[in-house]
């Protein structure tokens, strides 16, 4: 919840709405901007993780042979339950960065917009 705050914060410091846009949609819209980038850049974050492990060879079927995760399971032998290996191999098995990736984006883009709610309400 924590990485969720600071992210929304970090998004409602980079936010530049421009005059228009603040006449227009006013103190709520500038919140639902910072809400919708939030939400955009968790997921997108949590997309690419998975892209990346699919690009060092942790896959749906196991470790890709060849890979660089098949190099780092040969040179480390047995995998020890638990450890940061055993953890990527399970994620890259299950798909489980797939699956909380919508709702990891969704839960940020509601914490930045309350966030940037409460921010503009007190500014």
């Amino acid at each position: 919840m924590a990485l969720l705050l600071l992210l929304g914060t970090i998004t409602l410091a980079s936010c530049k709405c421009d005059r228009e846009e603040e006449e227009e949609g006013g103190k709520l819209g500038k919140a639902a901007v910072v809400g919708a980038k939030t939400g955009a850049a968790v997921g997108g974050a949590t997309l690419g993780l998975s892209a990346l492990m699919s690009a060092t060879g942790f896959s749906s079927t196991g470790i890709v042979g060849g890979s660089l995760a098949a190099a780092a399971q040969a040179k480390i032998g047995a995998v020890t339950a638990g450890s940061a290996f055993a953890v990527l191999q399970s994620a890259g098995a299950t798909g489980a960065v797939l699956a909380v990736a919508g709702p990891l984006g969704a839960a940020a883009g509601v914490v930045g917009a309350v966030g940037a709610g409460v921010y503009y309400a007190f500014a």
